[in-house]
């Protein structure tokens, strides 16, 4: 009995310290695996870590897009901005070739109806010259006495300038696109200054020669009841081609110098009103021309 309790004594601390050898090799397995892991762990951290800094760095390239959207962004929309002020522009030079067809259209009305006019005052002025220098003028006085009132009449041409002094003193003359349409209208704007040149200097010589008529007419016997029954034309460009005059009336001189000088103003400004004549009528020809090339380039009604 005391053998087997002593056997048994024996194989139980043999077991015992087998058991405390294999839990202590179990606990060192197990620190070594736990070390590994948190070394892995570690690794991978680290890893993961140099990966996010390598995709913040940037090259060239990286700039370089950057750069190009920026300037495509900038780029398009000043391409905009040039757009808009073009249709802008568009839009003005548009409405300034509306208003210059209205101005041409009155132009044209008051060129057809002053041409008609001056013409038939052409024909009184070539006649009174022609009677002043008649051997036998004694015995037309009354005749030159109502064509001295109804052939002495102004020139004065109601030409429309608004649109085209703004197109010049504003320097929107650029605005119009098409080169063709600019020379046409400097040269319709020449002719208004020639009308209006030869116009004045005619006036001039038709106030002159009205001063000189003075001391040859005697205005009091053909004016005297229109004065005194305060009369007035409704226009001064209206006259009465055969209106009547008295049989008896006189001239104030016989003095052949001075009605030779008189006449000579008159032959000037038969001269002068050619000229005027002339004129019109080319302003007629290029504001019609003009127009047509308006009509044509902005497709604004006729």
């Amino acid at each position: 009995m005391s053998d087997n309790t002593a056997e048994k004594s024996f194989e139980q601390p043999a077991e015992n310290s087998i058991s405390e050898e294999m839990n202590s090799v179990q606990g060192q397995s197990n620190q070594i695996a736990d070390s590994t892991e948190t070394t892995e762990t570690t690794e991978n951290m680290e890893v993961h870590h140099h990966a996010h800094h390598d995709h913040g760095k940037k090259n060239w390239k990286s700039y370089f897009w950057e750069f190009f959207m920026l300037f495509l962004a900038v780029f398009c929309g000043f391409l905009a901005e040039i757009q808009v002020e073009h249709y802008v522009e568009h839009q003005k030079e548009k409405k300034y070739m509306a208003d210059l067809m209205e101005d041409i259209k009155s132009d044209t009305s008051f060129i057809h109806w002053e041409l008609s006019r001056m013409k038939n005052q052409l024909r009184g002025y070539d006649s009174l010259t022609a009677n002043l220098n008649a051997p036998d003028f004694t015995l037309k006085i009354p005749t030159l006495y109502r064509q001295l009132n109804n052939y002495s009449a102004l020139l004065t041409p109601f030409l429309r300038d608004q649109t085209i002094t703004q197109l010049r003193s504003s320097g929107n003359l650029r605005l119009i696109s098409n080169d063709s349409i600019v020379k046409q209208i400097n040269q319709y704007w020449a002719w208004r200054d020639v009308i209006n040149k030869v116009s004045e200097r005619t006036e001039q010589r038709i106030q002159s020669g009205l001063e000189l008529s003075s001391k040859i007419f005697d205005r009091w016997s053909t004016d005297s009841t229109a004065i005194q029954s305060n009369d007035f034309a409704e226009s001064p460009l209206l006259n009465t081609p055969n209106e009547v005059y008295p049989e008896n009336l006189k001239l104030l001189t016989n003095d052949m110098s001075l009605i030779k000088q008189y006449s000579n103003y008159r032959i000037t400004i038969s001269q002068n009103a050619r000229v005027y004549l002339w004129a019109l009528g080319q302003m007629e020809k290029d504001g019609i021309k003009l127009k047509q090339m308006i009509e044509n380039e902005y497709g604004l009604a006729k």
